[in-house]
């Protein structure tokens, strides 16, 4: 969960998404992507799908912002 709290600060999303973010780790607990995936990647995941419901756009240049977090390439990680 640290990484939310990290990652949110850093592209500044507002206190709900970071909410419904963490609110979409916790709940992932329930499933197996703590062993399919880092927690870096989860976090991002649950980033990108709260400001989905939300309708935020975030950054994507000068490069996506799961790219700064979780390096290139893992795109399909993130919406696996």
């Amino acid at each position: 969960h640290k990484f939310i709290l990290y990652f949110a600060r850093v592209i500044e999303v507002d206190k709900e998404v970071a909410q419904r973010a963490w609110n979409y780790c916790n709940d992932s607990c329930r499933l197996d992507l703590c062993i399919r995936f880092e927690p870096e990647v989860t976090a991002a995941a649950a980033i990108y799908m709260a400001a989905c419901d939300k309708k935020i756009v975030l950054p994507m240049n000068p490069r996506p912002w799961w790219e700064v977090f979780v390096g290139e390439g893992r795109a399909e990680d993130l919406s696996t």
